[in-house]
């Protein structure tokens, strides 16, 4: 009943590559790019936030313990009755713990000179360091923060507490700490939050480009609906015009001269009014803007009544018994002239047999019938829609009206050879 043919692109493929499914696919890839990006910035622009609080933090917690430690321990340290500066409760201190690095440098002369140094004089900086913070404590009269090397050209955080003898500085507690493991520690949360932020920019474009691809699907399913429905018209519409045609340019030579080639032309005009109204309808249907209307009617005399108004029924035999269903006119007039002008192309010019039961109507054709792999391909509406060449279109569609009437159409071998297509419909409800 229906030749065999393949489908150059897949039959898995489901909507045409056009120009607007082309142009659908740029604007998805452009809205993840855009959705990334502007992820991208919102991150970076927080991270940036959050690094720089955490380098001022680090800093400002440096800078509290050294300052904290050097008043405290500055406390411990006084003159005797000689005038002498003693630091016996230096070492006693608990504040002394733990420190990078310790000194007391005392004036001599107007140069500070170190009095103590823990862990080692190699420790607090070298003598033109010691004069520079010994300067700026003169200057500033209080504990001073500065950043200096010590000996050994590391950059340590210093707070050099004064001690004054009177009315003047007389010495100093230097009390030091190595910003090395808090710069580590700064560059770790770095790299973290740099690692992190690629990963969120790379889930965020995954999520954006999974949600655009969500939102277009609507886009994607109305044009394949609209390629559908255009491959559908012109299926529909190829046989009525071409016998329109023949019609009318056969008119003069026909059977009972022009006015009845005018009344037969009129029938076509007719009957193609009927396909077009059923192609809206249709198309309605699948977006969603109608609802198929189920009526009582005679399927027996609705496939009489197509059968006779196609463009040649010689050959074909119709055997029908009263049969009342629930379902739309139009969609099972269509179904049923799909299957058999299905049969008639197909089936080698055989005879073509309609049958109308209970169960629905099966035509049957005696040509080569279809390979078994085949029979289910040729009801699929995504393959056999846009770019086919006609053939199997029908099947598509008279699965689709069966399905709407809540049955089924199918395909089979028939006894003796030759293919049984058969729309099957449910019984109509007693209610």
């Amino acid at each position: 009943m229906i030749g065999r043919r393949t489908r150059p692109d897949g039959p898995n493929k489901s909507t045409p590559a056009t120009p607007a499914v082309a142009r659908l696919h740029r604007a998805r890839w452009l809205t993840t790019l855009l959705f990334a990006a502007t992820t991208a910035a919102c991150l970076v622009v927080l991270a940036a936030v959050a690094v720089h609080t955490d380098a001022q933090s680090r800093t400002h917690r440096v800078d509290d313990d050294v300052t904290h430690r050097a008043d405290g321990l500055a406390r411990t340290i006084y003159y005797d009755d000689q005038g002498r500066l003693r630091l016996d409760g230096l070492t006693d201190d608990s504040l002394a713990d733990g420190v990078d690095a310790l000194g007391v440098v005392q004036n001599q002369s107007g140069t500070p000179a170190v009095r103590y140094a823990k862990p080692s004089n190699a420790a607090l900086p070298d003598q033109a360091g010691l004069n520079d913070i010994w300067q700026t404590l003169q200057h500033d009269q209080e504990t001073v923060l500065v950043t200096a090397p010590n000996s050994d050209g590391t950059d340590y955080r210093w707070a050099a507490t004064p001690i004054y003898q009177g009315d003047k500085i007389d010495a100093a507690v230097l009390v030091g700490s190595d910003p090395a493991r808090s710069q580590a520690d700064h560059r770790k949360l770095t790299e973290w939050l740099a690692a992190g932020c690629a990963a969120l920019v790379l889930v965020a474009a995954a999520v954006g480009h999974l949600l655009s691809g969500r939102s277009m699907r609507p886009a994607l399913r109305g044009l394949e609906q609209q390629e559908q429905f255009l491959a559908e018209a012109a299926h529909e519409l190829r046989t009525p015009l071409t016998a329109l045609r023949l019609v009318v340019e056969n008119g003069g030579s026909a059977e009972g001269g022009a006015p009845a080639a005018l009344d037969e032309a009129v029938r076509r005009v007719d009957r193609m009014g009927r396909l077009v109204t059923g192609l809206l309808s249709r198309a309605r249907i699948e977006a969603g803007m109608q609802e198929v209307e189920h009526t009582p009617l005679r399927l027996d005399q609705l496939v009489e009544q197509t059968v006779a108004e196609l463009p040649d029924p010689a050959g074909i035999t119709v055997d029908t018994e009263p049969v009342v269903v629930d379902g739309d006119p139009e969609l099972l007039s269509q179904a049923v002239r799909n299957l058999v002008e299905n049969a008639l192309r197909h089936g080698g010019g055989t005879p073509v047999e309609v049958a109308v039961t209970a169960a629905g109507v099966a035509v049957r054709d005696h040509g080569p019938g279809v390979q078994a792999e085949d029979r289910e391909r040729l009801f699929d509406r995504r393959v056999t829609g846009a770019g086919s060449s006609g053939t199997g279109t029908g099947l598509a569609i008279a699965r689709w009206v069966a399905e709407l009437h809540g049955g089924t159409a199918q395909l089979t071998d028939a006894p003796g050879g030759g293919a049984l297509a058969e729309l099957l419909l449910p019984p109509r409800s007693s209610g």
